[in-house]
């Protein structure tokens, strides 16, 4: 077992330069650097200790403490609709990379590095496209380019352009429209720019 947790540890030791996880290329330290060192200063404190000093003095470690620093992320607002494409190290237990389009948030717990998402997968397989999946990404990785795509809303009147406006009309509901639409056919119902941080029905 400490074996195992060494070469976890040194599969996943950040790099010094980027100050991430060589192997998952988070920022350190990720998720199995912290459960194999966990597992590492329960079989074998003497390694767990050297492995310590040898982060103090790259810089990574602060001196003294006995825990791996937190990494700091910037919370990520999911919400349906969105694509994420996750490598295998990049969700929790992964075992290949996967793409979907998000249908389902699980509840954001903030001691947990991950989140559950729920949706059909998007791939070149026929046995696969479409298939309801579920996987567990850490929060940190969904913050890197490329992970995360939103989709912007269109026009409900042209179709063509990207929807800046919502207009709150009380017979048709909220609607998106562009700026030249908007001005064209409102007809004084009230308006409200569109946070990309908020669902849009």
């Amino acid at each position: 077992m400490a074996n195992r947790a060494v070469a976890l540890v040194n599969q996943h030791m950040p790099v010094r330069a980027t100050v991430e996880c060589r192997s998952c290329g988070t920022p350190a330290f990720c998720e199995r650097f912290r459960r194999a060192f966990a597992v590492l200063q329960r079989v074998d404190p003497g390694r767990a200790k050297r492995v310590r000093a040898v982060l103090a003095y790259a810089g990574l470690w602060p001196v003294g403490a006995s825990e791996p620093p937190v990494a700091a992320y910037r919370p990520v607002r999911l919400r349906p609709g969105d694509v994420v494409d996750v490598r295998a190290a990049d969700h929790l237990d992964g075992l290949r990379p996967v793409r979907l389009t998000v249908a389902e948030i699980g509840p954001d717990v903030p001691w947990q590095s991950w989140i559950i998402v729920m949706g059909p997968e998007i791939s070149d397989d026929p046995e696969r496209s479409g298939t309801l999946v579920m996987v567990r990404p850490y929060k940190d990785a969904l913050v890197r380019p490329g992970v995360l795509t939103r989709k912007v809303p269109t026009c409900a009147y042209c179709r063509t352009s990207s929807a800046v406006l919502i207009i709150e009309c009380r017979t048709d509901g909220d609607v998106p429209a562009c700026r030249e639409c908007e001005s064209a056919t409102n007809k004084g119902c009230p308006t409200r720019s569109i946070d990309p941080d908020q669902d849009v029905e």
